[in-house]
This record gives C-alpha cells, sequence and structure tokens, in this order.
C-alpha cells in the first residue's frame, strides 16, 4: 500500500521506513494504473529507491524488495542518503560555480527533498531542469508532482539507451539548447545499463552534442568493499526487478569520463567529494565530476536526433582527456 508521508522525504533512521507514515488504499491505485496499462506488481528499482529514501510513491512489490535489500547490505538505507547528498553537493557546484543553467537529469526516479531544481533554482530562478526516466509509471507522478509547483521543469519519458531520443524529445529541447553549456547527471543509474547495451558509446552520444563547458556527473555502484555474499544477495534481488544491477570498479567508472577533463578529486567515493581522495576502495558508491573542454567536435543536436536508432556505427573516436584538472572543486556552504 502506497505510503502517506508527513515527514521529510529523507528523514528516518536506517530501519524505521514505517515512522510517521500513514496508509493508504493499495488497490485503488493500482487499479487506477492497471486502466492505463500500468502494472505496479513487479518491483521497479526507482520506487524501491524512493522507499529506502523515505518517500511515499511505492507499492507493496517495491517495499518487498527494499526490506531484502536493507537485510543485507552494509548501512541499510545509508548509501541511498549519501547518493542524494552528493547529488546535492554537485548540483550546488555545478550552478553556483560553474555557472551552468541548464540540468537533465537522466534516471531521475521521483522527485523527493532538495530536488535538483530545487537547488538550481536557488542559485538562479531562471535555471531549467529536465528530469528523464524511462518508467511510465515513474513519470506520471513526478509530473503530478511537479505540476503548479515549478517553472522551467519537465518530467519526461525516456531511456538512457536511447540517447537521440532524449535529445530530439520535444520536452526537452523546450528547456535544454544543447548549444550552451548543460550538466547532465547520471546518479545511480548507469549501474543498470549492461555491458551488452555499450555504456560507454551511450555516453560518447550526448558528449558529442554538449557545448564546451559542459559538465558530466554520475554515481555509480560498486562491490569492490562488500562482501562476496551480500553482493550476490544484493543483484538477485535485483534480478526480479525491473531492471538487474551490474555494480563496476573504480577503473571501469573512471571510463566513462573517456574524452572530458575529470575535476579534482577524480572518481572517489561519493561522501568524501570534493574533498581530497583517501585511497582505497569505496564502501557502496563511486562518483565524479567532468567537463568538456574547449576544441572538442561538437555535433549537432538536430542531426542526432534526425538518426535516431537507425544509426548503427560506432561513434567517431575523440581523443581521451581523462586528467585531473588543478582547479580545486569548491563545496557548498554549511
Amino acid at each position: 500500500m502506497p505510503w502517506v508521508d508527513a515527514r521529510d522525504r529523507t528523514g528516518g533512521s536506517d530501519g524505521d521506513q514505517a515512522g510517521g507514515r500513514q496508509l493508504v488504499n493499495d488497490a485503488q491505485e493500482q487499479d487506477r494504473l492497471a486502466a492505463r496499462g500500468l502494472d505496479v506488481t513487479v518491483p521497479n528499482v526507482a520506487r524501491i529507491y524512493d522507499f529506502i529514501l523515505g518517500g511515499k510513491d511505492n507499492f507493496d512489490a517495491d517495499r518487498a524488495a527494499a526490506a531484502q535489500l536493507l537485510a543485507v547490505i552494509p548501512g541499510g538505507s545509508g548509501p541511498a542518503r549519501m547518493n542524494r547528498a552528493f547529488l546535492g553537493r554537485v548540483v550546488y557546484f555545478l550552478a553556483a560555480e560553474r555557472g551552468i543553467r541548464q540540468f537533465l537529469d537522466i534516471g531521475s526516479g521521483l522527485p523527493t527533498a532538495s530536488n535538483v531544481h530545487e537547488i538550481a533554482q536557488a542559485a538562479d530562478p531562471d535555471a531549467r531542469v529536465a528530469y528523464v526516466d524511462s518508467d511510465p509509471v515513474v513519470v506520471l507522478h513526478a509530473q503530478a508532482i511537479l505540476e503548479d509547483r515549478a517553472k522551467g521543469v519537465a518530467a519526461v519519458r525516456g531511456d538512457l539507451r536511447d540517447p537521440a531520443g532524449i535529445i530530439a524529445s520535444p520536452a526537452v529541447r523546450e528547456l535544454i539548447d544543447f548549444s550552451q553549456p548543460v550538466a547532465v547527471l547520471l546518479f545511480a543509474v548507469l549501474h543498470f545499463v549492461a555491458d551488452a547495451d555499450d555504456p560507454r558509446a551511450l555516453l560518447a552520444r550526448f558528449r558529442h552534442v554538449m557545448a564546451p563547458g559542459s559538465a558530466l556527473a554520475l554515481s555509480h555502484i560498486t562491490d569492490e568493499n562488500i562482501d562476496e555474499e551480500a553482493a550476490r544477495a544484493g543483484r538477485a534481488v535485483y534480478q526480479s526487478a525491473s531492471a538487474p544491477i551490474m555494480p563496476r570498479s573504480r577503473a571501469q567508472i573512471e571510463g566513462f569520463f573517456d574524452g572530458l577533463d575529470l575535476l579534482p578529486p577524480g572518481v572517489v567515493g561519493i561522501s568524501h567529494w570534493p574533498g581530497p581522495d583517501p585511497g582505497g576502495a569505496a564502501l557502496h558508491f563511486y562518483g565524479g565530476v567532468a567537463v568538456k573542454p574547449a576544441g572538442l567536435p561538437v555535433v549537432s543536436s538536430a542531426i542526432c536526433g534526425k538518426t535516431r536508432r537507425a544509426e548503427s556505427g560506432a561513434a567517431p573516436a575523440f581523443r581521451v582527456r581523462s586528467r585531473a584538472l588543478s582547479r580545486a572543486a569548491t563545496p557548498p556552504s554549511a
């Protein structure tokens, strides 16, 4: 049954997922969505994450899967909250310190506390944010939550595995001008893209249309420092969800920034960014931020929109520039 939460959406302590919430009629909501051809009986990765963060937009199947995860993953809901905090620091940095005013949040999930548009628009009320998610239920919920509450913001259905479709989306193009710097945010989403889908090639498609000064920021699950039995149990939960999960190593995650200038401190455990890298393996998530330098080719977003999935050839090979810059990343004010 969906939750109604009177507290902040990120509140509560590990294992206290029910505190302060009231149950409403789950059957009515499921029937309403089923009438639109939407099935909420299969656990959904965005709604699992919503529940772990203390949200209300989730169903029995999502909560059962979340309970299994919390039982086997060290730290309970802590990693999800750390990831959300990392997202907030990155958006603040990009908006307040680097002056970026456009944000494309792919795999955004459900709106919760301290959303991207709230942080960006605190730096500049004219900042624009396009939230993109592949799940129709998530998009419907997001549109309802955002309706009449924010200007310069839209929730759009799109799939990271179809970059051209996202780039060409009229709703995205209404907000995002790819001839100007844009921040592409990929938080806790790339680990749902299999190697067979070639995530590095997918990211190259976005990189090609991003103007110089644009940024790519991401976080990604790792199992480098997790007991193998716990990691296996966590992966098993997602096998029955809307998407299986694929943890990756630091080296693999660093490869996602190929062709960009990786800002200090590089790819690190997300709790440390933007501070110095203490070394060692991250417990749950790695993350980093990179910018597109001047001088790299820019492919017209209109051309990308026309080619869509019909283009099956490999993307042009651009030079690799994943070097760390000397400029120190500036943390948000307390």
